[in-house]
């Protein structure tokens, strides 16, 4: 079981009469009868007990399968999306004001964007997790699990219905004319099983088990696990790592990013990016014509590789969104972001460069005219050494069309 129930069953066993009156008021002087400590012993023994059998089958699913097989498949994301969907229409998923900025999600009721992962797994992911067994949604959906081939890195900013689009996105999307094909192979697996934290991990666990599930050593958390999983042969299971990017703000503010950027550079697990396409509603989506959100984004960006200025161009480039640098990343809870930062201290530099990399490798993807201009700049080696180990993805299907 997990550290959570057993606090609660410890606080149960160590439960002290003389601490709680009869009327249960706080009192050193009044005394309960047996009869009222035997009533108030056995309901908390009670409630610790059912809050237990809620999650026992999560905790022992999760203590069996090992984290690198809970995946889903791309029709359990779209059985996902149409649920979430539903919720939404129905008035289930609140706007609520973000807890760090203080602010409501402007996109929350867009159709291309819609209520942000965090109020997802908040009212619905949590709620029938807990009515599952207590789970992940991955687990819930493949108990016996499925083998990893790809991990993906996002943040809980985006909105879900953006986060579905980019899926499909990447999984039937084109390679970019942008990408460097005289080194880089297509490395999306024909079926995919995804490694995503909001549906792979158990989300309605109680806090204190989500922090020992995570651990002390960020090394060892399902995170790095996943991404470190190996065959029998030896080979990485992980075929590439997908960045999903959004229109909020740059994954990498986010240090559990950060992380998994470290681990997959060390590993030297191959990127794989979608390009951010201007916004543009089509007919076929529900609320056609209703303005895009105002949300953060750079008017122009600027290219600069190796010292080198590439000059600025009016592209929107959702990596940078309010980075600057990932020694200023953040995390929700303090425990975490101490132990991130001492797993990444001494490489931030090359994080940096890397994130560098792929924006530029993103940027001149986007391009049209202006290629040869970074080309004479560059050279035809710096080209390739740019694009080196990152596949941009563009020309999504039609339905999913908007970035």
């Amino acid at each position: 079981m997990g550290a959570g129930c057993s606090a609660s069953r410890s606080a149960a066993l160590n439960w002290s009469p003389s601490s709680v009156s009869s009327n249960g008021n706080n009192s050193n002087n009044s005394k309960p009868t047996a009869a009222a400590t035997a009533t108030a012993t056995t309901a908390t023994t009670a409630a610790t007990t059912t809050a237990c059998e809620v999650y026992a089958q999560g905790f022992e699913l999760h203590r069996r399968v090992p984290a690198h097989m809970w995946c889903v498949m791309e029709a359990d994301i779209d059985e996902f999306v149409k649920k979430v969907a539903l919720a939404h229409a129905a008035g289930r998923i609140p706007n609520d004001t973000h807890p760090v900025t203080g602010k409501n999600n402007e996109a929350h009721d867009h159709p291309l964007f819609g209520p942000s992962i965090h109020m997802v797994v908040k009212y619905v992911v949590v709620p029938e997790s807990q009515a599952a067994g207590g789970m992940s949604w991955a687990l819930a959906r493949h108990p016996h699990g499925l083998p990893i081939n790809i991990f993906m890195t996002h943040c809980w900013e985006e909105g879900i219905y953006e986060f579905h689009r980019k899926v499909k996105r990447y999984i039937h999307g084109g390679i970019s004319a942008g990408t460097n094909l005289e080194t880089e192979t297509d490395s999306r697996p024909a079926t995919p099983h995804i490694w995503c934290c909001f549906l792979a991990n158990p989300q309605c666990w109680p806090r204190q088990d989500l922090k020992e599930l995570l651990g002390q050593d960020p090394m060892k958390s399902p995170f790095a696990k996943a991404l470190m999983a190996k065959h029998d042969t030896g080979e990485l299971l992980v075929e590439c790592v997908w960045l999903m990017s959004n229109r909020a703000t740059s994954i990498y503010t986010r240090l559990w990013c950060v992380l998994e950027l470290k681990i997959a550079m060390d590993l030297g697990l191959p990127i794989v990016f979608s390009l951010p396409k201007q916004c543009r509603l089509s007919s076929s989506v529900s609320g056609a014509g209703l303005p895009i959100p105002k949300l953060t984004r750079n008017p122009l960006q600027a290219m600069r590789l190796n010292g080198v200025d590439l000059g600025s161009y009016s592209v929107t480039d959702q990596l940078l969104l309010g980075f600057d640098g990932v020694q200023h990343a953040e995390c929700s809870d303090p425990d975490d972001a101490k132990l991130i930062r001492e797993v990444v201290q001494g490489s931030e530099g090359q994080l940096d460069t890397l994130i560098e990399r792929i924006s530029c490798a993103n940027t001149y993807a986007m391009l049209v005219r202006d290629k040869h201009e970074i080309k004479e700049k560059l050279g035809k080696e710096a080209i390739k050494t740019l694009l080196k180990g990152i596949l941009v993805i563009e020309k999504a299907e039609a339905s999913y069309d908007g970035g």
